[in-house]
C-alpha cells in the first residue's frame, strides 16, 4: 500500500506529519482497546500478559452451538404417562439435575479476570499497532521530501507480524466427594462445566477427594486415577480452586491443612464455599474476616506464602505474625469471586477483604459428639426456621430419598441444599447400619440418632401435620411392605386386625414409630402397633432401605 499522487494537504487543517503519525496510532491503540486486546489496559502493570475478547457464555440464549459439544437432550416424549399423586417422585433428592447454578453470566464474568494470554509460536499474525507505528514512522521519514519525491516514491506501510497468543493459566479444580456433598451434586457438576466450557482458563484438571478420611487427600480424576495437584513439568501461573461444603472431617485434619498449605507455596490456593456464609460455623473450616494484600512484586497467580494479613475485622481474633499460610474462603457469588480473581491476577486490586483460614490453624480441634438430647436443643437455637420446620416433618417419616423429596416440595416448595445439609450434617442424622463406606454416592441410606425424633415431634410437632406427613409417607412407599397398608388404614380409621408374627420390616417401623405415637394414632390401635413394635424383625427388598 502506498500513498496517494497528490502531497498530503496536511497544511490547510492546521496539522503536520507528527500530528497524522499520532492519530493513526492512537486510532490503532483505541483499536484494541476496544476488542479487549490492549496492553494499556492494565496501566502501569506493563509486564502483564494481554487478554482478548472471550467465547460467549454457553448458557447465554444467544450463545451459538460448539462442535463437539453434546447435543441437547431430547424432550420428554407427549406420550409419556402423567406422575399421578401416588407414585414415587422419579428425581430422588440426590439426583445431580435437581439442583442448578445460579447467575451463571456474573460468575463467568468474574472468572473472566483469568484470561491471560502470553505470545507464542512463530510471528504469522497481524499486528495493529506495531503496523500503525511503522506507519508513522515512515510519515515522518518523508516530511523533509520535496513534492516530486513523494508523488514518485509514495509513503510505504510495512506491515508487523506478532506470535499467536496462548492462554497461559491452568485451573485445578477440585472437587469434595465426601458424603456430606450430596446435595451438591448439581451445583458443581454445573460450575465445572461452565469453567470447561468457558475458555478462560489454558486447561481444567478436575481432581476429587473424600473429605471424610483425615490427612494428605488422595487426588483422583473423574475416572478414578490417582492425579498430581499440578503436572509435573508444568509453568505459567496456577490457580487450585477447592470446591467444598467444609463438613468434611479433613477440614480439622492437621495432616489435611499441611497438604493445604503446601499447595499454596506453587501457586494461588482458594476454597470455594458451597453453604451459604451463615451455615459456615456448623463446619471445620474456620474463618476471619481479614484484609490481605500481596507482597511486591507480584505477579499473576502467585502463590498464598505472598499474601500479609493486614487487618482483620473488630471482634475477629487478630495475630500479628500469623504462624500459617492465609487461604480465602469464598462464597459462591460472583461479586466475591470477582474480588478474588482481581487480587489473584493483579488486575485492579491491590488489597482484599476476604473470609480467610490459615493453615496449618493451631486451633483446629475436633469436636466430641454431643448427646442427643442436647444436639437437638442446639439444631432449635441455631438452625434457620425453614429448617427446623423441615427437621420436625422428616422426623415424621423414614429417610428414603423418594419420601424426603416430597416431604422438601411439600414444606419447601423445592428441594433446598442448604435446608437439607443443615438438617443431615447438624448432628442430628447418621448413616445407617450396614453402609458400606466404601461406595457413598451410590445409595446413601441416612436415619436419625435414638431418640432425636420423639425430641423434634415433642419440640415443633402438631397433630394435624404429623398425620399429614405419615400420609405422604404411606402414599409414596405404599405397597413395598404390610406396615402402610395397615398404616393407611389406622389414618382412615378402618378395622386393621392382629398382624402376622415378624411382618413390619424394621426399618420402617422403627422410623415412623414416634410419629404414630405423637399422632395419637397408637391410642386406639395400640394391640397392632404394639405387635408392629414387638416384632418388627424382617428386612425390606433391596433398594427399600433408606
Amino acid at each position: 500500500m502506498s500513498g496517494g499522487q497528490e502531497p498530503l494537504p496536511l497544511g490547510e487543517y492546521g496539522l503536520d506529519a507528527t500530528d497524522l503519525a499520532d492519530a493513526v496510532h492512537l486510532a490503532a491503540v483505541m483499536k484494541q482497546a476496544a476488542d479487549g486486546t490492549s496492553r494499556l489496559r492494565y496501566g502501569h502493570l506493563a509486564h502483564l500478559p494481554f487478554t482478548e475478547p472471550l467465547p460467549p457464555d454457553p448458557a447465554s440464549p444467544g450463545a451459538l452451538p460448539r462442535r463437539h459439544e453434546a447435543p441437547a437432550e431430547d424432550p420428554e416424549p407427549a406420550n409419556r404417562p402423567p406422575v399421578g399423586p401416588a407414585s414415587v417422585p422419579a428425581v430422588p433428592i440426590d439426583d445431580p439435575a435437581h439442583q442448578r447454578l445460579e447467575d451463571r453470566s456474573g460468575l463467568l464474568s468474574a472468572f473472566s479476570l483469568f484470561n491471560l494470554k502470553v505470545p507464542r509460536g512463530r510471528p504469522e499474525h497481524p499486528d495493529l499497532a506495531d503496523t500503525a507505528r511503522n506507519y508513522a514512522r515512515a510519515l515522518l521519514d518523508t516530511a523533509h521530501w520535496g513534492p516530486g519525491e513523494r508523488r514518485a516514491s509514495g509513503v510505504p506501510v510495512l506491515p508487523a507480524l506478532r506470535p499467536g497468543a496462548a492462554r497461559t493459566v491452568r485451573l485445578a479444580l477440585v472437587t469434595d466427594t465426601g458424603v456430606s456433598m450430596l446435595f451438591q451434586r448439581g451445583v458443581t457438576d454445573d460450575l465445572t462445566r461452565l469453567l470447561r466450557r468457558s475458555g478462560i482458563f489454558r486447561s481444567v484438571d478436575l481432581l476429587g477427594f473424600d473429605s471424610r478420611r483425615p490427612g494428605p487427600p488422595l487426588l483422583a480424576d473423574p475416572d478414578g486415577r490417582p492425579r498430581h495437584l499440578r503436572p509435573p513439568g508444568e509453568g505459567g501461573p496456577h490457580v487450585t480452586l477447592i470446591v467444598t461444603d467444609g463438613l468434611g472431617a479433613a477440614w480439622g485434619d492437621a495432616g489435611f491443612q499441611d497438604w493445604v498449605a503446601r499447595a499454596a507455596r506453587g501457586g494461588a490456593v482458594a476454597v470455594l464455599h458451597l453453604l451459604r456464609p451463615q451455615l459456615w460455623r456448623r463446619g471445620s473450616i474456620r474463618t476471619v474476616p481479614t484484609r490481605i494484600r500481596a507482597s511486591w512484586p507480584a505477579s499473576p497467580g502467585g502463590p498464598n506464602t505472598g499474601y500479609v494479613r493486614e487487618s482483620s475485622r473488630a471482634g475477629a481474633i487478630e495475630e500479628e505474625h500469623p504462624r500459617g499460610t492465609l487461604i480465602p474462603v469464598l462464597p459462591l457469588r460472583a461479586a466475591a469471586l470477582h474480588d478474588w480473581a482481581s487480587f489473584t491476577m493483579v488486575r485492579s486490586r491491590s488489597r482484599l477483604w476476604v473470609h480467610a483460614a490459615e493453615y496449618p490453624d493451631p486451633g483446629a480441634r475436633a469436636e466430641p459428639e454431643v448427646p442427643e438430647g442436647e444436639a437437638v436443643l442446639r439444631f432449635r437455637r441455631t438452625a434457620s426456621p425453614e429448617a427446623f420446620e423441615l427437621a420436625v416433618a422428616l422426623a415424621a417419616v423414614p429417610l428414603h430419598p423418594a419420601v424426603v423429596s416430597e416431604v422438601c416440595r411439600d414444606v419447601l416448595g423445592a428441594a433446598s441444599p442448604s435446608e437439607l445439609t443443615e438438617v443431615f450434617f447438624s448432628g442430628l442424622v447418621r448413616l445407617a447400619d450396614g453402609v458400606l463406606d466404601e461406595d457413598p454416592g451410590e445409595e446413601v441410606r441416612w436415619d436419625f440418632r435414638t431418640g432425636v425424633r420423639a425430641r423434634l415431634l415433642a419440640l415443633g410437632g402438631q397433630v394435624p401435620e404429623i398425620r399429614r406427613m405419615l400420609r405422604l409417607a404411606v402414599r409414596v412407599l405404599g405397597g413395598r411392605d404390610p406396615w402402610f397398608d395397615d398404616l393407611a388404614r389406622m389414618l382412615d380409621g378402618e378395622h386393621v386386625g392382629t398382624p402376622q408374627a415378624g411382618a413390619g420390616a424394621r426399618v420402617w417401623v422403627e422410623a415412623m414409630l414416634p410419629a404414630v405415637e405423637s399422632a395419637a394414632v397408637a391410642r386406639r390401635y395400640r394391640a397392632p402397633v404394639d405387635v408392629y413394635a414387638r416384632n418388627g424383625h424382617g428386612h425390606p427388598r433391596e433398594g427399600d432401605r433408606p
